[in-house]
């Protein structure tokens, strides 16, 4: 078992292993007034997702998704949208992540919200520190876009929607982790620094500020399936935030 520096049990940390069995209860709830599936141009939609797990890692998740679209003038077309999450004793692979598409673009996708030295070191089996994204627990993201009609026509057209957005987000991480130093689980000893002198490692670090980002984009409806590109400007971004201007998706919408 994974221990802090005080022998006690990381709580969770028996699934960071290679070989486990989970069984999953899912619930869903979902409502739509959306005039049509692909580029709604008015109506909302509200979505609720739980899952339980059973078995070697047992927990509790759940998701909220909701969207607005109210037209203004014309084609011309306000969106809201937001995502929140929550979860509890989660296995690492059910941690929330943020930044890129789906939550705050501008930034790398799943490059926000708690790091940890530790736990890269204990699974990947690494004898230097290393500082790399590892989720939360809990997740919340929101933005706005003004939809813009094409100021071409032609049917191709109509399978074009270029927007202005601005959207914030971040993940976080509720748990006492951030407070507790890790102990190698074979050795017992601390970690090591470079020079490879030992030193103490917090489970978790996370900066608790929400990201902001402000820019431009455009997403074709193709027949093989969305293709989307931005262009943002991170907006309160700090030293060590991993930024990305321009992005690119393939095969969803948000």
């Amino acid at each position: 078992e994974i221990v802090d520096d005080s022998g006690d049990a990381i709580k969770g940390a028996s699934t960071f292993k290679n070989d486990y069995t989970s069984y999953n209860l899912l619930l869903g709830w979902d409502y739509s007034t959306l005039d049509r599936p692909v580029f709604p141009t008015k109506g909302m939609s509200h979505s609720v997702d739980a899952t339980i797990g059973f078995g070697d890692a047992d927990y509790q998740k759940a998701i909220y998704r909701g969207n607005v679209y109210y037209p203004i003038y014309k084609d011309v077309i306000a969106r809201g949208y937001t995502k929140l999450g929550y979860g509890n004793d989660l296995p690492f692979y059910e941690n929330f992540y943020a930044g890129g598409y789906g939550s705050v673009r501008g930034y790398e996708s799943s490059s926000l919200g708690p790091r940890s030295k530790a736990y890269s070191d204990a699974v990947l089996g690494r004898d230097r520190i290393r500082d790399e994204e590892v989720g939360g627990n809990a997740l919340a993201s929101f933005g706005t876009e003004l939809i813009l009609p094409m100021p071409f026509k032609g049917d191709w057209a109509d399978q074009v929607r270029p927007v202005l957005f601005a959207e914030g987000g971040q993940v976080f991480d509720t748990t006492d982790r951030e407070d507790r130093n890790f102990v190698d689980p074979v050795t017992g000893e601390r970690p090591v620094d470079t020079d490879g002198n030992p030193v103490d490692v917090p489970l978790l670090t996370q900066d608790n500020d929400l990201r902001f980002s402000a820019g431009a984009g455009v997403t074709w409806y193709t027949p093989i399936g969305p293709i989307s590109i931005s262009y943002a400007v991170p907006i309160g971004d700090k030293e060590g935030d991993e930024t990305e201007k321009v992005q690119f998706q393939i095969g969803s919408t948000f």
